[in-house]
């Protein structure tokens, strides 16, 4: 109690104490049954037109690239296959090719020699040697290095390619002879020098005495060999000597020979050229009977050359791991594969050919061809990861229409589905129905719309205390609980309740819908209202009194009060719908609205005297603004017409009654008479809001409220009327029960700090006149008349005189 603004007047604890019993709220429950009616996403129709056509695209794509694959990779493998022999014959083809061209000079040359020449005679040998070198070099320029005639005794006469000129060089058992010969594309002859350009060393040809030795009248090839005078050059030398009837004395098998040296380098560069063609490829050649590698050498610093052979490469990595899986596949002396055999070796990386040459020139090389996988599996790699990709896109191209499609054909259910659940729980006016392209869907909501069109004319005769817990719930009480506390007076248990959220809107559109999320709206599905029971509770009850409706059926139509009360009773029922109220019979010029009854509330006096404030300023707004408009032949009922409120909290018994075929819901109490008489006080003191003590109690915090009366009137423990005595001289049972006016709010809203000051001075207009009331209370009368004087000088207020009168009587307070 504010003390400088409130005053309480001496009464019992009894009637101070009001139950709060806040009710218990099952959130477990109710998180329960918003589960129970989510929509699982599996085995719903969207999802199976989802998998269905996902389904449909993932078998279409997989069969198609099974088709493509099974006919593309079998091509592209034997294509591969034929592109890597056909190089590698090439290799095979231009080496054979190579060496029979230079046999057949070879033979040709010997021919013409042994029947022409002169062996004795170096000018000669000079004239013919020169001039087949040039015919040589026009047709075998680069592969021919050397052509000379030789002997037994290691001596040798011919031309030569020195350094990119041509040389006539003569070779005894002692040194080497060199004369630049010039002019060798005009002359027919050596043009030279007397005396020897360069001198060089000794040059060992033993290696070519024994390849005459060996295959004495026919051309052979010798194996590769480096000499210490010359150590840039790597020779192959083709011999073709010309054998003796019977061998010399020396044991030769031969007395001359014609050679030709051939340059490795050729064969390299060829080579070169066709790896160029095959991305990453490597080729070489084996000597088999020494494993040197013809195409490849070491280059030292000073002109020489290492040779090396096919296990140890320095200065190659690549050759150096396929020359590793030619020593494990083949052996390390390669001797596993024979003559004018060709295998393909496979390793980690590389496809590796291999075929060894012999010819009958004594030729014995084995010459290989690696290829790297990925030069044949690329196409195929690429072109299954662009089929993946593809698969990919149209996979979730499809499953993307398909979740569309889905969402297109389920979206008109889905707004059923809401639509008959808003009716199964009499959610009729939020209704908003979708229109759809599918004519059966038409059809469904034809006929929905028909029925619920008859359900809203049934739905306006259901009770609105009805039709409020239908759209909210109702109460979570304990059946057990509430059946052992009300056993004997209850036929039935409780009923539970939950809140309602608010709804989806039905216009918004959404891919991945959901029936179960936030803001669908929720319903109870555990509603028992419809029980015959009744519960003892205590209740805020608030009446509404018409007055002056006498008068209004006196003067005007019944049809024109129709359209009055109609606007009374739309304001009346938007109240109790959004402040949960129960609202009663209207009873000739009375209504009342009952709160904590047909549902359990917390602070149910707050909430009865905000209703009554809110009914207060929409009535008396509408009754200023809009009734004028329809009382223009008699608009001094307007003024006749008040509206009076009273507020009371008794125990009450309340619940349905009836049989199983006709329930009507009752509060059974003595509040009817005590009201009345509160809203007679009211009346008589021109009061438009007046509550009972109880109530000034719960609300003395939140509202400015005085004290205005002293009425005596039935307790909450008789519910018999007070006008029929059962027995002689029996009455019921009174108590006094002071009685308070409502006034203005103690809170200041946010809106209102603008106006902060004269607020306050709005709600201190009862300061002094309760500052009287304290003083009467305390039995000093003089003091009090003299306040109450004061209010009543400044106010006109007929509350405040009657307090001067019972102040100047000095008696207590009676009746009027």
């Amino acid at each position: 109690m504010k003390e400088t603004t409130q005053v309480i007047p001496v009464r019992s604890q009894h009637d101070a104490t009001e139950d709060n019993t806040q009710p218990i709220e099952d959130t477990s429950s109710d998180n329960f049954q918003q589960d129970a009616r989510k929509i699982a996403f599996f085995g719903s129709i969207k999802m199976w037109l989802i998998l269905i056509i996902s389904v449909i695209v993932l078998l279409t794509v997989f069969i198609l690239s099974a088709i493509w694959l099974s006919s593309f990779i079998p091509s592209v493998v034997e294509y591969s296959k034929e592109l890597r022999d056909f190089e590698f014959d090439n290799i095979i083809a231009f080496v054979k090719q190579t060496i029979r061209e230079v046999k057949m000079t070879s033979e040709t040359g010997k021919h013409l020699m042994m029947k022409t020449l002169d062996f004795s005679n170096r000018d000669q040998i000079e004239v013919l040697i020169y001039q087949f070198l040039k015919q040589q070099w026009t047709y075998l320029k680069g592969l021919v290095v050397t052509n000379h005639i030789g002997d037994n005794e290691g001596r040798q006469y011919g031309i030569m390619d020195w350094g990119g000129k041509p040389t006539l060089f003569n070779i005894t058992t002692k040194d080497q002879q060199l004369y630049y010969c010039n002019n060798f594309d005009e002359l027919d002859y050596c043009n030279r020098s007397s005396t020897p350009d360069i001198q060089l060393g000794f040059f060992d040809l033993t290696i070519l005495i024994n390849a005459g030795n060996a295959h004495p009248g026919k051309p052979t090839i010798t194996n590769s060999f480096i000499d210490a005078s010359q150590p840039q050059y790597t020779f192959i030398t083709m011999v073709n000597s010309i054998a003796l009837p019977q061998p010399d004395s020396k044991g030769n098998k031969f007395k001359y020979y014609l050679g030709t040296d051939l340059s490795a380098e050729t064969i390299s560069q060829y080579l070169a050229q066709v790896t160029l063609k095959l991305s990453g490829s490597k080729s070489f050649i084996i000597e088999m009977a020494t494993q040197y590698i013809i195409a490849i050498a070491v280059v030292n610093s000073d002109g020489s050359v290492t040779r090396q052979t096919y296990l140890k490469i320095d200065n190659d990595e690549r050759v150096s791991s396929i020359a590793k899986v030619l020593a494990s596949e083949l052996g390390t002396e390669l001797d596993t594969i024979g003559c004018g055999n060709k295998s393909l070796i496979t390793s980690a990386t590389d496809y590796i050919s291999v075929y060894r040459l012999c010819t009958d020139t004594d030729v014995d090389w084995l010459f290989v061809l690696a290829v790297p996988q990925w030069n044949y599996i690329s196409s195929i790699v690429i072109a299954v990861i662009c089929a993946t990709l593809g698969a990919c896109i149209i996979i979730s191209a499809g499953v993307i229409t398909s979740v569309i499609i889905s969402v297109k054909l389920v979206k008109p259910f889905y707004n059923l589905i809401d639509l008959f659940e808003s009716v199964s729980h009499m959610d009729l006016d939020n209704l908003v129905i979708n229109d759809s392209k599918f004519t059966e869907v038409k059809h469904l909501q034809n006929h929905f719309k028909t029925m619920t069109d008859r359900i809203k004319l049934y739905r306006a005769f259901i009770p609105s205390h009805l039709l409020s817990q239908l759209d909210q719930g109702g109460d979570h009480v304990d059946a057990k609980k509430k059946a052992h506390e009300n056993d004997s007076i209850s036929m039935a248990s409780s009923h539970k309740s939950s809140q309602r959220s608010s709804r989806l809107d039905s216009k918004q559109s959404s891919l991945s819908r959901s029936h179960a999320s936030s803001s669908h709206r929720r319903y109870s599905n555990d509603l028992d209202i419809f029980s015959l029971h009744l519960d003892r509770k205590k209740l805020s009850i608030v009446a509404i009194h018409i007055e002056g409706l006498n008068r209004l059926f006196s003067e005007i139509s019944a049809g024109d009060c129709v359209d009055l009360l109609k606007d009374f009773f739309d304001h009346l029922g938007l109240v109790c719908r959004t402040s949960n109220g129960y609202l009663g019979n209207f009873e000739n010029d009375l209504i009342s609205i009952s709160f904590n009854a047909s549902s359990n509330q917390s602070k149910h006096s707050e909430k009865a005297a905000s209703a009554c404030v809110q009914l207060m300023e929409k009535l008396n707004t509408t009754k200023s603004k809009k009734w004028p408009n329809q009382l223009k032949k008699k608009p001094h009922l307007i003024e006749i017409v008040k509206f009076r409120f009273a507020i009371c909290v008794q125990e009450s018994l309340c619940g349905n009654l009836g049989s199983n075929d006709f329930k009507n819901f009752t509060v059974i109490s003595s509040a009817k008479f005590n009201l009345e008489c509160m809203l007679d006080v009211a009346s008589k003191l021109n009061l438009n809001i007046v509550l009972s003590d109880r109530v000034f109690a719960n609300l003395e915090e939140h509202y400015q409220m005085r004290y205005v009366y002293t009425k005596e009137l039935i307790p909450d423990s008789h519910y018999s009327s007070p006008f029929i005595q059962h027995k002689e001289n029996e009455r019921a049972p009174i108590e006094p029960t002071h009685i308070y006016e409502l006034g203005e709010s103690l809170h200041v809203g946010m809106d209102e700090w603008m106006y902060e000051l004269q607020e306050k001075e709005k709600k201190a207009k009862w300061t002094k006149y309760n500052q009287a009331c304290k003083l009467f209370f305390s039995n000093q009368f003089e003091e009090a008349r003299e306040l109450f004087q004061e209010f009543h000088e400044l106010n006109n207020d007929v509350a405040a005189e009657l307090m001067i009168k019972k102040c100047s009587t000095t008696t207590p307070i009676s009746e009027l």
